[in-house]
Order: C-alpha cells, then sequence, then structure tokens
C-alpha cells in the first residue's frame, strides 16, 4: 500500500517489481526517459507474487476508506490485454461511475504524463 499525495491533475507511477528485482528509479527513468523520484511520484512495490498478466485484474485508488476511482483489465472477453512495453491507457469516466474507461491496452508508454481526458472537467455552477 502506498500513502501519500498525489496532486491534482498530475500522477504518481507504481511499478511493481518481483521481490528479488535490482531495478532501480535510474533504471526506469533511462528506459522511459522520464526524470522520476522514488517516494515522490515513482512507487517502486516489490512483490512476492507479480500482478497477472493474464488474470483479471482491478486497482483501486482510495481516498481514506473511499474508492474515488478504479481501473480493470483483463476481464471478459479481453483477458489477455497486458502487451510487452505496451500502456494499458484509461479516461476519466465523466459519468460519475468511479470506473475509468480503457481506450487503449497497446499504446506507447508515456509515464507521469496526464492527458485531459484523463481528469474530471472542472465543476461549474
Amino acid at each position: 500500500n502506498f500513502t501519500g499525495t498525489i496532486q491534482p491533475h498530475s500522477s504518481a507511477i507504481i511499478w511493481f517489481q518481483s521481490s528479488s528485482s535490482r531495478l532501480t528509479a535510474a533504471d526506469f527513468n533511462a528506459k522511459f526517459g522520464t526524470n522520476l523520484t522514488e517516494g515522490e511520484n515513482l512507487i517502486i512495490i516489490k512483490a512476492s507474487k507479480p500482478i497477472p498478466t493474464a488474470k483479471p485484474v482491478q486497482l483501486e485508488l482510495l481516498l481514506g476508506t473511499s474508492v474515488i476511482n478504479r481501473i480493470w483489465y483483463n476481464w471478459g472477453e479481453n483477458s489477455s490485454e497486458v502487451k510487452p512495453d505496451k500502456a494499458i491507457t484509461f479516461e476519466y469516466n465523466h459519468l460519475f461511475s468511479q470506473t475509468s474507461v480503457q481506450t487503449s491496452n497497446s499504446a506507447a508508454p508515456t509515464p507521469g504524463n496526464v492527458s485531459s481526458s484523463q481528469v474530471p472537467t472542472a465543476v461549474t455552477k
């Protein structure tokens, strides 16, 4: 679990690794041409079991104990959406269902970049 703050209209990258991995933030930055900082906008999680790449996965973003957003992949007919060196991208669901809408499973990775379609529009009266 990560406890911290993600500023509005910004991002935090969660990099899941096997518990035996020796890769560092510098390795991540070199691969993707980024300048992310571990513990700030890059969270490295070492796990004894990796996130499945061919089984259904749901990830939730919590504020306290309330779900404020979730994503899922590999559900139903799309049971093998994970592709090597490709990103699964999502857009904010403007129907306020708390579940983002998947837009691609073969996008070029752009860690740290947030498009306007990935954040809610301003609420106006």
